[in-house]
């Protein structure tokens, strides 16, 4: 049998079910050229409902382990060596241990151990920190997508920068296009918003470390200026019950829209006129690459690399994480000044393209080449600075 030329390289996830982390994996898997790699996934729980999603010829092999997961590195350290992979690629900190085994099992695979930032106040386990250093040791190459989460590694952990990638997350342009008036109306007729009033959004899920009490804090601020402003919250979760309750108690639950968990995010956010984040915690917000790229002007709160994405009076507004004031004052400015919105907002568009999803993909594929193409485990891999945008 003629042997594959390409190089293969192992993704592992705890499972692919429903995360951030999950759903670009599975994006990315359907973006890259298949020409250039071999790409498999392997899951130590289930395989999940977006294996559903993944391209026909990768799959998915789902070790089921439960518990500690004794065996586990075993089982994946024999798929490594079967699919002759070059590469093993732990998505997520919480697959660092399995993978790290592995490789060790496994000697001609390269490592690299994936990073997606901490919540806010969480830091590193001692064992977390002893694991990571040991992979150091061991030659494996870090990857995050922020650099937030490059200097979070290097703090909390001492890890060499030289060993840790930026790879910045991606948009898909031609999914969050600007729209017209006549569309924008169009969607808010569908939606049930008013056409003549100012429509603040919001997506994401309904957790604690988005601070959405401070969001509804902050509508309940402006509409006492302000009487035409709408609340749209797209999203759902744990804390759905006790934020309507909160809406209830400020009297501003009738002039709030919750769309819940919804496919057509992009339609949303084009019937909005600005979109806000009051998030605690993020690394590169998705969601908030994906309300630039509609153009739309946004208010977002300074963690993360978000003020590196949508830079202060340029592309947004950017305040402090837990004020409500500082977020009604933002809103409310873009609210009096119409010609703010726009002008943020085209930039917006334009920072946007930059984070463009094919050239997300080609950062990753140049990326791995380097990796499989480095075989020295005494010194740390030099990569370029590839085309991250900060």
């Amino acid at each position: 049998m003629r042997r594959d030329p390409r190089t293969t390289i192992l993704h592992l996830v705890h499972s692919l079910t429903g995360g951030g982390t999950e759903r670009t994996l599975v994006a990315l898997l359907n973006g890259f050229d298949h020409q250039r790699a071999r790409h498999k996934v392997v899951t130590l729980r289930g395989a999940g409902e977006l294996a559903a999603k993944l391209p026909e010829h990768i799959g998915c092999q789902a070790l089921e382990a439960s518990g500690l997961r004794r065996g586990c590195a075993v089982s994946l350290a024999r798929i490594v060596r079967r699919e002759k992979a070059a590469i093993i690629h732990a998505r997520n900190t919480g697959c660092w241990f399995d993978a790290l085994a592995a490789s060790v099992l496994s000697p001609a695979s390269r490592l690299i151990l994936g990073f997606h930032g901490l919540d806010s106040g969480v830091v590193f386990s001692s064992r977390k920190r002893r694991m990571a250093r040991l992979a150091q040791w061991w030659g494996a190459t870090f990857a995050t997508n922020s650099f937030s989460g490059k200097l979070q590694l290097t703090a909390q952990i001492g890890l060499a920068p030289n060993r840790i990638t930026v790879l910045p997350n991606g948009v898909d342009l031609a999914r969050f296009p600007p729209k017209s008036d006549f569309e924008k109306s169009r969607l808010r007729d569908l939606f049930g918003l008013p056409n003549r009033g100012f429509v603040i959004g919001a997506v994401g899920s309904l957790t604690r470390v988005k601070r959405w009490d401070v969001l509804i804090a902050a509508f309940a601020q402006l509409l006492r200026i302000e009487h035409r402003c709408v609340l749209v919250i797209v999203g759902d979760g744990p804390e759905r019950t006790s934020l309507i309750d909160l809406a209830e108690k400020l009297g501003v639950n009738d002039r709030i829209c919750w769309a819940g968990a919804c496919e057509d995010v992009p339609d949303r956010l084009a019937a909005m006129d600005v979109f806000v984040s009051t998030s605690d915690s993020e690394s590169m917000s998705c969601v908030l690459l994906e309300a630039m790229a509609s153009a739309l002007p946004v208010v977002a709160t300074d963690v993360g690399d978000n003020l590196s994405l949508a830079r202060q009076e340029r592309e947004g507004l950017i305040v402090p994480r837990g004020d409500s004031r500082a977020v009604a004052d933002a809103v409310g400015t873009l609210l009096r000044f119409p010609e703010l919105r726009v002008r943020l907002g085209s930039a917006a568009r334009r920072r946007a393209e930059e984070y463009s999803f094919p050239n997300v993909l080609d950062d990753y594929q140049v990326f791995y080449e380097r990796v499989a193409a480095s075989r020295d485990r005494s010194s740390a891999v030099e990569l370029p600075r590839l085309s991250v945008r900060h």
